[in-house]
């Protein structure tokens, strides 16, 4: 039974919660200053613990950049097992893949987690992630009956991850080779316009970059997670523009997974739905999710289609990966033809390898000329 707790704990963190150092150490300096003379500088200031050359990965700093052209990186590591939403059951069945502590150590992540950077013309390199959803409040909303409407809840414990807070168990998964890269020439203007919006949010609204969910909002379309964060960004520099409408998917709630459960603690917003009753944990766990009357639905970012376009980046480059999704599916045909189209628009692919570990780091650059 202690194995099934740890598995749901570990599920309901949610996609991309940070286990380690999710807040600021006692007498942390405070944040940069968003005062400077200039919009250029107040820029710098305010990226500057996302753009410390020193603390860079060499997995993203190292990559063969055209001299004098502008990119955007993603890094995905992805989750210790398949976690397929096209029906039910077989998200059901995903639950149950991450029974093994040592594949989520091993991962570096509960679900899978993605991260955004940057390499503009004149140099400025940056990497920025989202976490939050920390300290087990997930659990207890399980606990209180929430079912997964605790993985669809909104916290307000959402932060961007420095550089110099990047935990070791990602940075150790990238030095292995487990993550998968992708830089994507964009022009300069681009890389330039997703470093002003980082810079914007960061002198946002404090509740806006507090709040974390996968749930999206007319304010964040992609939602306030880790993905919609980073897909958000890459689109402002015109990476991924064209191809993230293609990586959402409707989801249907149901009431065999979804439940009402006692009143949160504060800081915690849940998806409304229709659902009546609480959810026992053993149902959760062991009941037909596709059984039951629909309670609502949510059209979210899918980061299994996320990594499918990454893969396939890969594949273009020569690496190739067993296939991980049902290709019988409407939606993943849908992504995949227009991972296809999006790929075209690169003239260019080189295959990267770097480091020694059982055939070293993978990673590609697609260039436009």
């Amino acid at each position: 039974m202690w194995r099934v707790v740890f598995l749901v704990s570990l599920f309901l963190l949610s996609a991309c919660a940070d286990m380690s150092r999710l807040k600021p150490e006692p007498g942390a300096p405070p944040p940069p200053s968003h005062i400077p003379a200039t919009r250029a500088s107040a820029a710098d200031a305010a990226l500057a613990p996302f753009e410390d050359a020193a603390l860079l990965p060499p997995e993203t700093a190292r990559l063969p950049y055209a001299e004098g052209r502008a990119y955007a990186v993603l890094v995905l590591l992805p989750s210790p097992g398949i976690v397929d939403l096209s029906t039910p059951e077989q998200a059901r069945r995903g639950l149950w893949r991450f029974l093994n502590p040592l594949a989520v150590q091993r991962a570096g992540t509960a679900l899978g987690h993605l991260m955004v950077g940057w390499r503009c013309a004149n140099g400025q390199a940056g990497l920025v992630s989202k976490t939050g959803a920390a300290g087990g409040r997930g659990y207890r909303l399980l606990r209180q009956g929430w079912g997964l409407g605790a993985l669809l809840a909104s916290y307000d414990d959402g932060r961007l991850v420095p550089l110099a807070d990047l935990p070791e168990a990602q940075r150790r998964a990238m030095r292995l080779g487990r993550a998968r890269i992708v830089a994507m020439e964009i022009s300069e203007q681009g890389c330039q316009r997703m470093r002003g919006a980082l810079a914007d949010y960061l002198a946002g609204p404090v509740a806006a970059q507090d709040r974390y969910s996968m749930v999206p909002t007319p304010a964040r379309p992609l939602g306030d997670g880790c993905a919609g964060f980073a897909l958000c960004l890459a689109d402002r520099g015109g990476a991924t523009r064209t191809l993230t409408p293609w990586l959402t998917r409707r989801v249907v709630l149901r009431d065999s997974f979804m439940g009402l459960g006692e009143t949160p603690e504060p800081g915690i917003t849940m998806l409304r739905t229709t659902a009546r009753a609480p959810m026992p944990m053993t149902r959760l766990l062991l009941g037909d999710w596709s059984s039951g009357a629909e309670v609502g639905s949510v059209r979210m970012l899918d980061l299994e289609l996320v990594q499918r376009a990454l893969e396939e980046a890969e594949a273009r480059a020569g690496y190739t990966r067993p296939q991980r999704l049902n290709m019988d599916d409407p939606t993943n045909t849908a992504a995949q033809a227009a991972i296809a189209r999006w790929l075209d628009g690169w003239r260019r692919v080189t295959p990267v390898r770097m480091g020694e570990w059982r055939g070293g780091v993978r990673a590609v650059v697609l260039h436009r000329r």
